[in-house]
């Protein structure tokens, strides 16, 4: 009887926080990810440390810097800085594409969590539409 009680005791604490205790988000603070964006099917490569990210666009060859903020355990906002090329084949070419001023952020909440990948919704303040998708971990070569 006294479990129950724990369980529920958790459970509503769960609900009434937003907070998750088996989601493993910690995990996911670091590394490398794939993203492909529905429906269009665009890929991006994510690389990722507690505060910054890149994405980078292998169709475009673009590379977006983002700053990344931890607003609790499983949720963060990702802000634009600036885009550029990757590679740049012109001497004569601008690499720096142009950077982001004022820009909103968009908000992630991590909603489940599994050994290589995580799932998210993320969306703006003021945008009345949530995005889901899948954020997969790409595993080093030499692991």
């Amino acid at each position: 009887m006294k479990y129950l009680f724990f369980i529920i005791l958790l459970a509503g604490y769960s609900f009434c926080t937003g907070k998750n205790p088996s989601l493993a988000c910690k995990e996911f603070r670091n590394g490398h990810f794939i993203v492909t964006l529905k429906p269009e099917g665009t890929r991006y490569e994510v690389v990722r440390t507690d505060k910054y990210q890149t994405e980078y666009n292998p169709d475009t060859d673009t590379i977006v810097g983002c700053k990344v903020e931890w607003t609790g355990d499983c949720e963060y906002e990702v802000t634009r800085m600036n885009k550029r090329k990757r590679t740049i084949t012109d001497s004569s070419a601008v690499q720096k594409i142009f950077e982001y001023r004022n820009v909103a952020p968009l908000k992630v909440r991590i909603i489940a969590t599994h050994n290589n990948y995580y799932v998210f919704e993320s969306w703006k303040e003021g945008i009345n539409f949530i995005y889901k998708d899948t954020m997969w971990r790409v595993e080093a070569a030499n692991k």
